[in-house]
């Protein structure tokens, strides 16, 4: 068992802060194309069928079940004079510029293997900077309200980074703002300025015909690559990592991680079933909006507006997890979406008025979801620390974002489900039955799974008081080993 004093950063300012967070935003944006745009991209523009990138981006997630936990558990044991996380953080950094750049802007000639190779390449840099990061945000101070705080602000930007990548296309792609683009870029629409002919292709869209995919690829590729090494430069020097020894190498302990560690297992439970529900609706949404809301042409425009909202709600997330407890919380965004889900099902057709309440308690949940599970996860390795002497928070976080991830590719069953009962996405009118399947699918399965989550969480054992137990005890362990 390793000695360790007090959570090293007692006070982080602010600005603090915000500085170690900012790397939340290019991480995500690097992440949430491989979901939304990049079938329709290599599809589109590269000429591969949908199915070989959806085969392509499941056998991905079946090397990050490996990655993952690998990387979780190698930086909390990784030797080094500038601590255990900054190396994975300064060498996946590059990694990931050149992994996007390579995936986001292809050569015109692509291969399966070489879209295979690519998408695993992302992920596994992507695991390199985000896992270590988040570990060493959980390790800036074990207090229950500080780190609340931290979660609060890598939840702002990592919803941040989830608004700039909706928003993007939104704003070049969407009809709805074809007048605010005129306004913005009047002058180089009109000719009288010079421009790039990739920002003059997307400037010039008008939201009918095909997509410019590899023109909006292209735009989240040069921000990933101008602001993650901005990012990175602002988080290395906002904050120092606490001085731990690295942990102990036993694979036994840690396959038995579950088994030692209840709490978190059912952290991990309850937050699978809130995954799920999520996954299930983001799937079909598309498909819910078109053929049983009767407004397509408003995705784009109801999905900024719920990460918008989802960005002014993160503070609320955090005054609930100190009301209430970050596992009640949990409970309660997962509230959010059984109400969420239930007036989807109950609002008329063709009413963009009625949609926009259920999409604003979908995107305050989305915040409760994202934020307050890592908040758990540390409080459970805490936990573990305490039962077992082990100090793993790489490990407990890594083992939630893969089952995250492992609930993101369960969203394809919705699609597998429509296909069985005759579903035709692109089909002018189905069956009653595909669509009778289609609105159970959408909506009210991922309710049960919400309703689920909600039972698991609702009286998580390590309150606010309890954990403030465990950590008076583990400070005064700390104290006497150092005596």
């Amino acid at each position: 068992m390793t000695a360790s004093g007090p959570a090293g950063v007692q006070n982080p300012s602010l600005w603090r802060l915000a500085a170690f967070a900012t790397p939340c935003t290019p991480c995500t944006i690097a992440f949430v194309p491989l979901v939304l745009l990049l079938p329709g991209f290599y599809a589109q523009i590269l000429g591969f069928d949908v199915a070989s990138v959806g085969a392509a981006l499941i056998v991905a997630r079946l090397v990050d079940a490996v990655s993952d936990p690998t990387i979780g558990f190698l930086s909390d044991r990784t030797p080094s004079r500038f601590g255990r996380r900054r190396p994975w953080i300064l060498i996946g950094a590059p990694l990931l510029m050149l992994a996007v750049w390579n995936l986001f802007v292809p050569r015109e000639q692509v291969s399966s293997l070489g879209l295979q190779i690519g998408i695993i390449l992302v992920y596994l840099s992507w695991t390199m900077v985000f896992i270590p990061h988040q570990a060493w945000g959980a390790e800036l101070n074990n207090r229950y309200g500080v780190r609340t705080r931290i979660n609060v602000f890598l939840a702002l930007f990592n919803t941040l980074g989830v608004f700039l990548c909706l928003l993007i296309p939104f704003f070049f792609l969407s009809p709805q703002s074809a007048v605010l683009k005129q306004k913005v870029f009047g002058w180089a629409m009109d000719g009288r300025v010079d421009v790039p002919e990739t920002l003059a292709r997307i400037l010039a869209f008008s939201g009918q015909g095909d997509v410019p995919y590899q023109d909006i690829m292209f735009l989240l590729a040069i921000t990933v690559i101008v602001l993650l090494p901005i990012s990175v430069a602002l988080c290395m020097g906002s904050a120092r990592e606490v001085s731990r020894a690295p942990a102990p190498i036993d694979w036994s302990q840690t396959l038995r991680l579950f088994q030692r560690n209840k709490p978190f297992a059912r952290m991990v439970a309850g937050n699978f079933f809130l995954q799920i529900s999520v996954q299930l609706w983001v799937a079909a949404q598309p498909f819910y909006l078109t053929y049983i809301l009767g407004m397509p042409q408003n995705f784009l425009l109801l999905i900024v507006i719920m990460q918008g909202f989802a960005l002014i709600a993160v503070p609320a997330w955090g005054v609930v997890a100190r009301l209430v407890g970050r596992g009640r919380g949990l409970a309660l965004a997962g509230a959010c979406m059984v109400l969420g889900f239930f007036l989807l099902n109950v609002i008329p057709p063709q009413s963009l008025p009625a949609a926009i309440l259920p999409y604003l308690l979908l995107g305050a949940a989305s915040d409760g979801k994202w934020m307050l599970p890592i908040g758990l996860a540390s409080d459970a390795s805490d936990y573990d620390h305490w039962k077992n002497g082990s100090q793993e928070a790489g490990l407990h976080l890594a083992v939630l974002f893969l089952t995250n991830k492992i609930g993101i590719a369960m969203g394809g069953l919705t699609l597998i489900a429509l296909g069985l009962f005759g579903f035709q996405p692109g089909a002018p009118d189905n069956s009653e039955s595909a669509i009778t399947a289609l609105r159970y699918f959408s909506t009210l399965v991922p309710l049960g799974c919400s309703f689920i989550g909600i039972l698991i969480m609702w009286n998580f054992p390590l309150t606010p008081r309890v954990h403030e137990a465990l950590r008076r005890r583990l400070e005064r362990r700390a104290t006497a080993l150092t005596q």
